[in-house]
């Protein structure tokens, strides 16, 4: 098991992305499962945020999973830094049957993947959070490499940088494009998809249902140098193992 989790690290270090097979056993999907369809009837919608599903105890028990963390501690250690969780951007199921397929399978290079650094979606980043911070997407359903699949572009992280003022530069599209190896990584239900910040990805799209859950985390002595972190509620916290609360911090300052 010490050797597995290490070569994810390794691998997540070198690659940028990493899937983390059956992260969740069969019973807990079961129950991961019935606290998302049953708020997502409850709301009406499929899409949730983290005000949607922050009550949900089947939810929030998913998050800082142990076979998670073993990971992510690591990665954050062998970079000088304690894991702290940092984000929780919901749930959701973005099959829309209404959509027409646009997807050619051979053709991740100028399919409908949609290829990002999220980087761009960041709010003033400082270029020093970047390196710790992972996301991570916990799979309740199949995807395949043509049908839903996350795509990777690999170690495309390795292209980015920073100025003298800690402002993040992005790597040039068309060189992570014509450069870094393009892969799927389809998974199995319960599987996670790890990666890093500055790691370009897409989704090859759905043509059926597939669920997820987000989370992200980043390093203790750098958490305050970003804004947008979740700030998990007494409520909340109850519904999470009390061994994980470890993980979670709140601002030094109120924002």
């Amino acid at each position: 098991m010490a050797d597995r989790v290490n070569e994810l690290i390794v691998r997540l270090l070198i690659d940028g992305a990493i899937v983390i097979p059956d992260a969740v056993s069969k019973a807990e999907l079961a129950v991961i499962e019935r606290g998302f369809e049953r708020r997502a009837a409850e709301l009406g919608k499929r899409e949730m945020n983290w005000d949607d599903i922050c009550t949900v105890p089947e939810l929030m028990g998913v998050l800082c999973h142990p076979s998670l963390m073993a990971v992510v501690e690591g990665f954050c250690k062998r970079l000088g830094h304690e894991a702290v969780f940092a984000n929780c951007a919901g749930a959701r199921d973005v099959f829309d049957p209404k959509q027409p397929d646009k997807y050619e399978p051979p053709n991740l290079r100028h399919g409908n993947v949609g290829w990002h650094d999220d980087v761009v979606g960041m709010r003033n980043p400082n270029s020093d959070i970047l390196p710790p911070s992972l996301t991570t997407l916990l799979y309740l359903d199949e995807t395949f490499a043509d049908n839903g699949a996350y795509c990777s572009a690999i170690g495309s992280h390795h292209l980015a940088g920073a100025t003298a003022d800690k402002k993040p530069i992005l790597a040039k599209a068309d060189e992570v494009l014509n450069y870094c190896e393009l892969r799927p990584l389809p998974v199995k239900p319960g599987s996670m998809v790890v990666h890093r910040s500055h790691e370009w990805h897409g989704v090859v799209p759905p043509k059926q249902r597939r669920r997820l859950m987000l989370q992200t985390f980043t390093g203790r002595a750098v958490y305050d140098m970003q804004v947008g972190h979740t700030q998990v509620s007494d409520e909340t916290l109850a519904l999470i193992p009390e061994d994980r609360h470890k993980y979670f911090m709140a601002y030094s300052q109120v924002r």
